[in-house]
């Protein structure tokens, strides 16, 4: 009898132990299926569009939570058709207006500012007096009715898209002084006239800072101010399509232009 009983009492541990399992089996929550990583989107872009790349980047990742939706990849200007002919890329930006045989969309228009040290009072100046002084023709802010200091340019790469539209717009083809600092990038020009009293440069909009302050260029045939703008594409290998596309779109909205243009969009 007790050997029966033992033998029944192994029975009911053993039922025991498998009920339990299966309640814990149908407690337990399945396992989640993994999210599948979405591929990025290659853009490419040469220097001088890269902090409209980047911040565009920033704008989509406030919007969608995700730093991977795009892959921002820096390269040199002159690489560029030929990286996205390759197929190393979905996209590409570029500043100015791209090659006609290419797919092409505009994005935004960048807007040009002229800029003088935040603690020079001049408010604006003539056409023909920003070619005098770009050219080193006048080199004492009193010649076009600001305070007594030398005259310093600051100026940006001639190869540069931005100094082409700079010059044919707003200096009329007029030359740049030989004594012009240069500065390799938007930022920099901005570092150099925020540090000097007399400085004067040109820069985007996106790239001004507390320390410098638009003055307002007169054109000398309207008596209206200037507003040159540069043009920013995106170049594609073919028409877009899918994410690439949905990408784009969103970049050409009214709600991704702030980012790109930084406070000169708010």
């Amino acid at each position: 009898m007790s050997e029966t009983r033992s033998r029944h009492s192994g029975v009911r541990a053993s039922l025991s132990f498998g009920l339990s399992l299966l309640l814990v089996a149908a407690c337990s929550p399945e396992a989640p299926a993994a999210t599948p990583t979405p591929t990025p989107i290659v853009l490419l872009t040469s220097g001088e569009a890269y902090p409209s790349a980047m911040r565009l980047r920033q704008g989509l990742m406030n919007r969608a939570g995700s730093s991977g939706v795009v892959e921002v990849r820096l390269i040199a200007s002159n690489e560029v058709e030929s990286a996205l002919a390759d197929g190393q890329a979905d996209l590409a930006l570029v500043m100015g207006d791209p090659d006609p045989g290419l797919w092409a969309a505009p994005i935004a228009q960048l807007p040009i500012r002229v800029v003088v040290n935040a603690a020079n009072p001049l408010a604006e100046v003539g056409q023909e007096d920003l070619r005098g002084l770009f050219a080193g023709e006048m080199t004492d802010w009193r010649s076009v009715g600001g305070a007594s200091a030398a005259v310093r340019i600051v100026a940006q790469d001639a190869e540069l898209e931005l100094t082409a539209v700079f010059v044919r717009d707003m200096l009329r083809g007029g030359r740049i002084g030989g004594s012009a600092r240069i500065a390799p990038a938007g930022w920099a020009a901005a570092e150099a006239v925020g540090e000097d009293l007399g400085a004067i440069g040109y820069m985007l909009c996106a790239d001004m800072t507390s320390r410098v302050r638009e003055i307002r260029i007169i054109d000398s045939d309207s008596g209206a101010p200037l507003e040159p703008s540069l043009s920013l594409f995106a170049i594609a290998p073919g028409t877009p399509s899918g994410a690439t596309l949905a990408f784009l779109l969103w970049a050409q909205s009214s709600a991704a232009q702030p980012f790109i243009m930084g406070e000169c969009g708010e």
